[in-house]
């Protein structure tokens, strides 16, 4: 079974399209503008954060935002009562989204004035004093209120003692060109190698970006591989996707297509709609792992239940070619996938 060439063309030009998809957060990124990432980012404050993971529980899945609480190693000096931060992220969510879950996590956290407050009454010198995560969280709070100058001071104090993600900021800021800040593809790319060289998945996956673009660089597959299955092998679904799209097409590599299937398996696997479509295709057409119908449209109706346009349009177009016993076999399959 085989997906209509119709319908097969529609796919690739899509798919095509977003060939080395990645994300950078604090907001969009990457060489591929059709998968953006926006993110917001809240200082925790003690003794608050039964509060916030309660709101967090109680969201449903169908909010498509993912919130993570993230703990300082250390006890900030001038801001003992802020303990991390909390990370909201989204592929799907407008900013504006975003900001509707922040400004609730703000109020659960009543006391976040005081703390704004008093991160603003501390000033340059102080922070200066304090350590790279104090000098991050400084920086954090000026980006958020729209103050680009110090938020660039207070970042690149703590990059410069080796925080990845101060480094990490900068690179997002300098690629994306801020408000009141220039782009400036090398400097970002700069900033992005040096997180990456320290482990930060999500820098990883933007040097590999822009190395595959040519943005801030020549353009290089195979140093764009290198970092991509660096972020691949730690669990990064766009790097995932990456690497498959690296053998399915020999870029920087040889083609591989079973190669390819396992990588877009495992971005598949992670929630990559793109990857499910590209995976569901594989097995419709026995290419880099047997053909199986069911499989086929197993994958492709997960990413189209999850509203992706494409995806969408092969199933509708697949289902007309399948045995109604195929087809509730598929659909059967789809519901017992996590």
């Amino acid at each position: 079974m085989r997906i209509t060439m119709k319908a097969f063309f529609r796919l690739r030009r899509f798919l095509l399209a977003a060939l080395f998809i990645g994300c950078t957060s604090l907001a969009t990124s990457c060489s591929n503008e059709n998968q953006k990432m926006e993110a917001v980012y809240i200082p925790l404050l003690a003794g608050k954060e039964q509060e916030v993971t309660k709101y967090i529980d109680s969201l449903h899945p169908g909010e498509k935002v993912n919130i993570e609480i993230v703990h300082f190693d250390m006890v900030l000096d001038s801001h003992p009562n802020i303990i991390g931060f909390v990370k909201l992220t989204s592929t799907t969510m407008s900013p504006h989204g975003l900001i509707t879950h922040s400004n609730t996590i703000q109020r659960i956290q009543s006391d976040f004035g005081l703390a704004k407050k008093s991160a603003k009454k501390s000033g340059k010198k102080r922070t200066k004093e304090g350590g790279k995560n104090e000098q991050y969280m400084a920086g954090v709070m000026r980006q958020n209120s729209g103050d680009m100058e110090n938020a660039i001071h207070f970042f690149k104090l703590s990059a410069d003692q080796g925080y990845d993600m101060a480094q990490y900021s900068l690179g997002n800021i300098y690629f994306r060109g801020d408000e009141g800040v220039a782009k400036d593809y090398p400097e970002a790319l700069k900033w992005y190698l040096m997180a990456a060289e320290q482990g930060n998945v999500p820098a990883q996956v933007a040097a590999g970006a822009m190395y595959a673009s040519g943005k801030g660089t020549k353009q290089d597959y195979v140093e764009a591989n290198r970092w991509f299955l660096r972020a691949g092998n730690r669990g990064n679904a766009f790097a995932q996707f990456n690497m498959g799209t690296a053998y399915d097409n020999g870029l920087g590599v040889k083609t591989d297509h079973a190669q390819a299937f396992q990588w877009f398996l495992k971005s598949a696997e992670n929630g990559v709609a793109q990857a499910q479509v590209i995976v569901g295709n594989m097995y419709a057409e026995g290419r880099g792992i047997g053909q199986d119908a069911v499989k086929a449209y197993s994958w492709i109706n997960r990413a189209a239940e999850d509203g992706f346009p494409p995806a969408i349009a092969a199933r509708d177009e697949m289902a007309k070619t399948m045995t109604p016993a195929q087809l509730s076999a598929a659909q059967d399959e789809s519901m017992d996938a996590p």
